[in-house]
């Protein structure tokens, strides 16, 4: 099991939900869709393991638009046909840009 901590100086109380991911030609560079609007903050945990890879996201800031945040993390392994966890929500996220998909 790996935790990658990336991005941010440190999170709000309460996760962010990721509500959609882009993953690059590498397949292990993931660029995350949060449910936040201009934050100022972000930090995400993600926790890999052979059957899956889950992700906790923290912001801070922000606004109320209607708008959503991004932000980058690096998987160590690539992600291949593990499926993509909002841990809070315990959802699957979906991902754009997975081969054979």
């Amino acid at each position: 099991m790996l935790a990658l901590v990336a991005s941010g100086c440190g999170g709000g109380n309460d996760p962010t939900p990721v509500f959609g991911a882009q993953l690059e030609r590498d397949e292990v560079t993931l660029h995350l869709q949060l449910a936040s609007c201009n934050t100022t903050e972000q930090t995400a945990e993600v926790v890999e393991t052979d059957a899956e890879v889950r992700v906790t996201v923290h912001t801070k800031g922000g606004t109320s638009d209607d708008c959503a945040d991004g932000m980058q993390v690096e998987l160590a392994d690539p992600l291949g046909d593990r499926p993509l966890i909002d841990d809070p929500t315990d959802d699957e996220i979906e991902v754009e840009g997975r081969r054979g998909g």
